[in-house]
């Protein structure tokens, strides 16, 4: 897998580049603005934690070999490289990862789909990484906001309980599509932009409570020990008392208005209605999006354990 440099991938403002794995619908792009978008998001993410994204209660000196599944631009997996530092850290994405930072002398970066690839068929970064085996090989499974892209979560749980030890933990990040109003009560649902969003991705085979579905999913798939932690991102920073989370509301704002109207023409163009319609469609959500009125979105983090 070809490492990229973010500031030599330029990008038109009338098109933008997405991964070219036909196995995948993930909707979202792979470009410059793309990364410099997850490099935020990430940075803030690991605020909102308080520092640590990592939730699975592992020995950092037992830990031998983890994998960061749709590791984009590498930001977690740098820092899971940095929290365990004897374990052989693995990134792995549909996409080259962009070489914006230095990098952790335990990583190793692969391409490839977990859900439609064995480990050996990965492609590694460097040209000549393999990994020794095809299951039973990590002692943390650990991924981020796939939503967008993941079609089988029932056969993504079940991958990666095949991918770790016994005993070893699985953890996911993850969102409904679903937005929620001051009173907690589901926000915008009623609109028609969010109606026709919901159905094309329900007919693209998209779960719209893949964050607050992770865990039944996951005990299904026969993790044990399982835990939910839930963060809200509040949508505007004008009511956060904090720099941090006003920061961090105006940045939800912000990508709210680039990314569902990004997500709107991707996805309501793959189900085939027309370019007027969809136009339409992004100026109804335009229209309806009120920010700074103590709106947000909630962040699942689900995790669990293969038993012994």
């Amino acid at each position: 897998m070809a490492v990229l440099n973010v500031k030599n991938t330029p990008v038109s403002a009338e098109a933008r580049a997405y991964h070219k794995d036909d196995s995948s619908v993930y909707v979202l792009p792979n470009d410059s603005p793309e990364h410099a978008r997850l490099e935020m998001q990430a940075r803030l993410m690991e605020g909102l934690m308080y520092g640590d994204v990592i939730h699975a209660p592992l020995e950092p000196a037992k830990v031998t070999r983890c994998l960061d599944i749709g590791c984009g631009t590498g930001y977690v997996t740098n820092a899971m490289a940095r929290k365990y530092p004897d374990a052989e850290v693995i990134g792995l994405d549909l996409s080259p990862v962009p070489n914006i930072r230095q990098w952790e002398q335990n990583v190793k970066f692969f391409e490839g789909n977990v859900l439609t690839q064995m480990p050996s068929g990965w492609k590694a970064a460097d040209g000549q990484s393999t990994l020794p085996h095809n299951d039973s090989l990590f002692d943390l499974c650990w991924s981020r906001l796939l939503f967008m892209g993941m079609t089988d979560w029932p056969g993504f749980f079940k991958k990666s309980f095949e991918l770790l030890k016994p005993g070893g933990w699985a953890e996911c990040h993850e969102m409904d599509a679903v937005w929620y109003d001051s009173n907690d009560q589901e926000w915008l649902t009623e609109e028609q932009w969010n109606k026709r969003l919901v159905k094309a991705m329900e007919a693209l085979g998209f779960e719209r409570y893949a964050g607050s579905n992770a865990a039944r999913i996951m005990k299904e798939a026969g993790f044990i020990d399982i835990e939910t932690v839930q963060y809200r991102m509040y949508f505007g920073g004008g009511r956060e008392r904090t720099p941090f989370l006003k920061k961090a509301g105006e940045f939800w704002a912000k990508d709210a208005k680039e990314v569902v109207p990004l997500s709107i023409k991707r996805v309501l163009s793959m189900t085939g209605s027309s370019e007027e319609k969809i136009n339409a469609l992004v100026e109804d959500f335009e229209r309806s999006l009120v920010l700074d009125v103590g709106n947000y979105s909630i962040v699942h983090v689900t995790y669990g354990r293969k038993p012994e």
